[in-house]
C-alpha cells in the first residue's frame, strides 16, 4: 500500500484493523478513517461475506484492498509483520479469528498496547468450558494492555466499568451510518417501493428490519400490528426485513392473526435496497427486547425518516428525543407501541417534523466524528 502524506509533510501512522467480515456500517467508518489522511489503513477479515447477509463480496471489496485471515488458520506473515514493525498500530473488533486471538496473546506478553472495539457481550450465553476460558484470557489481555477500548453505546461503557476496566480508556464509539443520501434523492424509488406494498396516499407505511431473533422483538411487532388494525380509521402496511431462527414462527403469528395484508416479511435486501424501504416509509420501528445500538433507526433518521423504538435499543436510548424525532415505548410493550402507532396514523401531517429533526440528530454523529476519536487513540 502507497504511503499518504499528511498536510504537514509527515507520513501517517500505520494502523492495521482485524475484524470478522466487512459490514456497511463498519464500511463507513472505515472509509472515513481513510479519507482523513491521518493514517495508513490496512483491513483484515476473517471471510470475505457471510450466508445470513446479502451483502455480497461488494461490500468486502469496498475498501483499502483488504486481506482475508480465514478463521482457524494462523495468518503468520501478519505475526511476522507484528513482530517486525513495534511502532505500528492495532485495531482488534473483537477476537474473530485465530489470528487475532495469538496476536493478542503476543502484544500482551510483549507489553505493547493495543486498540479494541466491543459491542456488549451477551453473558447470558452458556458457552463450551474451552470457549468460556479462551474468553475470559482475551478479556483479560484486552483488560490489561489495551490503549484505548472503543465501546458501542453508553450502556456498553457503563457495562465495562461496571467489570473493573479503568474509566479513562473507556470510549464511547457507536456504529455510524453514511449521511450522503438524503430522503430526496431516493424519491425515484419511492413510487415504485410503495407501490409493490399497496401503500397508497392514504396508507400509512411502517418499516423495520433486523435479524429474526426473539430478542429483536418482531413478535411484539406484530402483536401491536393486531392492536392498531383493530382500532385504526387508516390503512397502514408493515414490512419487516430480515432472516433468522425465528422467521417460521414469525409467519405463523402472522397468518394466526389474519395480518397477511398488513404485515410483509422480506428476507435481507441489498444495503441500498433497504436504504431505498426506510426512505420510502413514513415511520422506522426498533421493536428489540435488546439491541446493543441497532443500524436501522441510525440509517433512519439520517434519511429524515422518525423512529419509534424500544428502550432497550441503545441506538434509541441515545438518539431518539421522545416526541421531537421520534417515540421510545416500554420494550415488550406492545399495548404502548401500538399507541405510537397509532399516533402517528392520526397524525400523519405531524410526522415531517419528526422527521427533519431526526436527520438534525444524524448530523450531529457524522462517520468523521468516529473517525476522528480513533486517530486520536492512535500512538
Amino acid at each position: 500500500m502507497v504511503s499518504q502524506k499528511t498536510e504537514k509533510g509527515c507520513v501517517p501512522k500505520i494502523l492495521h484493523v482485524i475484524s470478522k467480515v466487512a459490514t456497511p456500517h463498519n464500511n463507513t467508518l472505515m472509509q472515513a478513517l481513510a479519507a482523513s489522511g491521518s493514517c495508513t489503513l490496512r483491513l483484515y477479515y476473517s471471510v470475505k461475506t457471510m450466508q445470513q447477509y446479502s451483502w455480497g463480496e461488494g461490500i468486502f471489496n469496498a475498501g483499502s484492498d483488504p486481506t482475508v485471515l480465514g478463521e482457524c488458520d494462523v495468518h503468520w506473515g501478519l505475526i511476522g509483520h507484528a513482530l517486525t514493525h513495534p511502532g505500528e498500530n492495532y485495531l482488534f473488533i473483537g477476537w474473530p479469528n485465530n489470528t487475532a486471538r495469538m496476536l493478542l496473546v503476543i502484544l500482551w506478553f510483549l507489553r505493547r498496547p493495543f486498540l479494541f472495539w466491543s459491542d456488549l457481550p451477551q453473558e447470558t450465553t452458556n458457552y463450551p468450558q474451552h470457549i468460556a476460558i479462551i474468553r475470559k484470557l482475551m478479556y483479560h489481555i484486552v483488560k490489561t494492555r489495551a490503549w484505548r477500548i472503543f465501546l458501542v453505546g453508553r450502556r456498553t461503557v457503563e457495562y465495562f466499568q461496571r467489570q473493573g476496566y479503568s474509566a479513562d480508556r473507556l470510549v464511547n464509539l457507536p456504529i455510524f451510518v453514511s449521511l450522503d443520501s438524503q430522503r430526496s434523492d431516493l424519491s425515484d424509488k419511492r413510487t415504485r417501493i410503495r407501490a409493490k406494498y399497496h401503500a397508497g396516499a392514504g396508507t400509512l407505511l411502517f418499516a423495520s428490519g433486523s435479524r429474526l431473533t426473539f430478542t429483536k422483538g418482531f413478535d411484539v411487532l406484530i402483536k401491536a400490528a393486531v392492536a392498531s388494525r383493530n382500532r385504526a380509521t387508516r390503512s397502514f402496511k408493515v414490512v419487516i426485513v430480515g432472516q433468522g431462527e425465528q422467521q417460521t414462527a414469525l409467519r405463523q403469528q402472522i397468518a394466526e392473526y389474519g395480518l397477511n395484508d398488513t404485515v410483509v416479511m422480506e428476507p435481507w435486501m441489498a444495503p441500498m435496497e433497504f436504504e431505498a424501504l426506510i426512505a420510502s416509509a413514513d415511520v422506522y420501528i426498533h421493536p428489540a427486547r435488546f439491541d446493543a445500538f441497532g443500524g436501522g433507526t441510525l440509517l433512519a433518521m439520517a434519511l429524515g425518516v422518525p423512529v419509534i423504538g424500544s428502550d432497550c435499543a441503545g441506538a434509541v436510548i441515545e438518539r431518539v428525543t421522545h416526541g421531537a424525532n421520534g417515540f421510545i415505548y416500554p420494550a415488550d410493550n406492545a399495548e404502548k407501541l401500538a399507541e405510537y402507532m397509532l399516533w402517528c396514523l392520526n397524525n400523519r401531517n405531524s410526522l415531517s417534523a419528526l422527521g427533519e429533526n431526526a436527520r438534525k440528530t444524524a448530523e450531529e454523529w457524522p462517520p468523521e466524528r468516529g473517525a476522528q476519536l480513533i486517530v486520536d487513540a492512535l500512538r
